[in-house]
């Protein structure tokens, strides 16, 4: 008898859920699907989160100096110059404190939708919505300045980009599944007079969007508070360092220097001109030029650069107080044999470029590196120091009054030693408001 009833009900209930599905409208669908899916959102900010916050840590460690963070984007400081970029900043901030402020907000409100009931989750879905359409419409902004203003490329600033895609992909869905359903930005907040009656059922999910609104501006607050006094802590304890080298920028005469002949990139008629003395193998160079790196990304048709050896060795320069850096000379003359093939700034990169130790016993993988036809190297090599042209170098720094490296000339302004990449570019933003009245490339070395 059970048996036979069992089996009445079933046919009964495939029947009518036919027959209803013709004769009942059919009500709005709700957000979620399948229950695992409500829970994607949330954790694609976590992840975004995660990167932006380690996107802040190399920010921050660019205005102290170190650059090692940036490594993880593989060779040619990609992150570190598109990070510190003008475009990296926006309203004082690092752009991923903004980022982390938005994953924040978005993780809030999607983790609303997933705890609340569907139908009282519509407005939460569309707010996660609206919130990330104006992220990726920055985020469209942002990639276009990384590849056409800087021209470099952030492999995690691009991760950044496709976490919000798929994050407009997934709340989309669910927008379209709320549809029809109420709930306008007055159902994010939690309302009052429910919660002063714990009897009634509204009230643990008013208690529920109350601890979700809290949670959301606490934290998203404290992201923009911490960041902007991390910030101005960081920078206090230099910026009178900063304002002596700015006074210094306004009011030293400049010096011409002849550079015509000499290994330079950037147009003729960029409004900052630096000449840089430096030694491959001096390791305040290559922090110098790994900052310089850094700063210059941004400011790619402001600049013009200008490279001048300067070995500390007594082989080659006689006015080297003694041999700091043996094989100097070495490299040096490598570069200038790299110039005349016209590959000078290929071997330039090659060298300071070794992630590991730079000596001139790896001349012969700098130069397989840069591109040079060997056979020309090596004859060139095989010259000597006068046929290269390396003395006239020396005897340039030396008519400038260049005794230690690195020495860069701004707009003819001496600056000795490696400036860190935020003092290095208010320096350059601060000649850019200053005219140039100098020759700079006036004459030959």
């Amino acid at each position: 008898m059970e048996v036979a009833f069992a089996a009445v009900g079933w046919y009964s209930s495939r029947h009518m859920s036919r027959t209803d599905s013709a004769v009942v409208p059919r009500g709005p669908r709700v957000p979620g699907g399948a229950p695992g899916w409500a829970l994607v959102t949330p954790l694609l900010c976590l992840a975004g989160l995660l990167l932006s916050t380690f996107l802040t840590v190399m920010h921050f460690g660019l205005l102290n100096g170190d650059v090692s963070l940036g490594e993880v984007c593989g060779g040619g400081g990609g992150c570190n110059g598109v990070i510190f970029s003008r475009y990296g900043r926006l309203l004082g901030l690092p752009v991923s404190v903004w980022g982390m402020w938005y994953y924040v907000l978005a993780a809030t409100l999607s983790t609303g939708a997933a705890l609340l009931r569907r139908e009282d989750g519509a407005a939460f879905v569309r707010a996660t919505l609206w919130l990330t359409v104006a992220a990726l419409a920055f985020d469209a902004w942002l990639a276009w300045a990384m590849l056409a203003r800087v021209g470099r490329f952030c492999p995690l600033c691009a991760a950044t980009y496709g976490l919000n895609v798929a994050i407009f992909i997934f709340t989309l869905r669910a927008a379209r599944e709320a549809r029809g359903l109420p709930g306008g930005p007055r159902s994010l907040l939690p309302s009052l007079a429910s919660l002063r009656r714990p009897a009634e059922p509204a009230y643990y999910r008013e208690a529920l969007k109350l601890h979700l609104a809290t949670l959301g501006a606490g934290v998203s607050a404290l992201v923009l508070v911490l960041s902007l006094a991390f910030s101005q802590m960081l920078l206090a304890a230099q910026r009178k360092e900063l304002e002596g080298l700015l006074e210094f920028l306004r009011t030293e005469p400049p010096a011409a220097i002849a550079t015509a002949g000499l290994p330079a990139r950037g147009s003729e008629s960029a409004p900052i001109s630096v000449v840089v003395f430096s030694d491959f193998l001096c390791e305040q160079c290559k922090r110098a030029n790994e900052y310089f790196d850094v700063v210059a990304a941004g400011r790619r048709g402001a600049l013009r650069v200008t490279y001048v050896n300067y070995p500390a060795e007594q082989t080659c320069n006689p006015h080297a107080d003694k041999t700091l850096h043996p094989g100097a000379c070495t490299l040096a003359r490598g570069a200038r044999c790299a110039a005349r093939q016209g590959k000078f700034w290929e071997f330039h990169d090659a060298v300071f470029g070794d992630p590991g130790r730079v000596g001139p016993e790896k001349l012969a993988a700098y130069a397989t590196r840069a591109g040079l036809d060997r056979a020309a190297f090596d004859a060139c090599m095989a010259e000597g120091d006068s046929a290269s042209g390396l003395p006239a170098e020396i005897a340039l720094a030396r008519s400038v009054g260049v005794n230690v490296t690195p020495t860069f000339f701004l707009n003819g302004r001496r600056i000795v030693g490696a400036l860190k990449p935020w003092m290095l570019d208010t320096a350059l933003e601060a000649l850019l408001q200053t005219p140039r009245a100098e020759p700079h490339r006036a004459g030959a070395p």
